[in-house]
């Protein structure tokens, strides 16, 4: 049999056991606490954002965030193609770019704010220097059967534009330079035929469409009217996002 004092000191070593293992378990719990607190600022403070290039006779470009390049080496990024969505940290932030014209190049920097948790699209575009169009973009899926649908008129010497297909079911009457439509929804299963002109009838460009279910897209308008045509001119292009 145990003797009382052995008996004591067992009873002692156990409680010390048990105050050690709690300090311990605070410890490992607060520091996970803090690690998992950690993660989701860093989950919450992101954004996501796209960039188009819409500079007319662009060869490529190269696009960086805070000096971090944003498109891989593999990504031209010549006129008319764009930087699917991608995460950065939110706040502000320094745009830089270089827009390669042949052996020519263009710079470019401007500061921007994102803010958390928001969905962006940046277009570059020539308005006698390089400037940035940033949007704030609505990217939830539409419902099943439907598809999502903007305009961004970014044409050069064109004031106004109007958007139309034949049978109506779209129709912008007036989109001004630089505008950036709400997204609508549209109907799937169908092919859309776009009449896009201006007020002077200057401009006319036709584009057949098919949207496919749920998807997302932006009608750019892009390049200069007072380009020849051998140069573009007045051009449209979906892009799918």
């Amino acid at each position: 049999m145990s003797s009382p004092t052995f008996r004591k000191l067992k009873l002692m070593v156990s409680r010390i056991l048990f105050f050690l293992w709690g300090i311990i378990s605070m410890t490992l719990f607060a520091c996970n606490k803090a690690n998992i607190d950690e993660m989701y600022d860093n989950v919450v403070n992101l954004s996501s954002v796209a960039v188009v290039n819409a500079v007319p006779g662009s060869v490529g470009m190269d696009v960086f965030v805070n000096q971090n390049r944003m498109n891989n080496t593999s990504e031209k990024l010549i006129f008319g193609e764009h930087i699917p969505y991608r995460n950065m940290y939110a706040g502000e932030v320094e745009l830089s770019l270089t827009s390669y014209f042949g052996a020519k190049q263009e710079t470019y920097k401007e500061k921007l704010t994102f803010q958390s948790n928001k969905i962006y699209s940046v277009f570059v575009y020539r308005d006698g220097g390089l400037k940035l169009l940033q949007s704030e973009d609505n990217v939830l899926l539409p419902a099943k059967g439907q598809a999502k649908f903007r305009v961004v008129h970014l044409g050069g010497n064109v004031s106004s534009l109007k958007i139309s297909s034949i049978e109506k079911e779209v129709n912008f009457q007036s989109v001004k330079y630089k505008d950036v439509s709400s997204f609508i929804n549209i109907a799937i299963n169908k092919r859309y035929s776009f009449e896009i002109t201006d007020g002077n009838a200057e401009v006319k460009i036709e584009l057949d469409f098919e949207p496919q279910n749920q998807g997302i897209y932006t009608l750019l308008i892009k390049g200069d009217k007072k380009d020849s045509a051998g140069e573009g001119g007045i051009d449209a292009k979906i892009i799918k996002h």
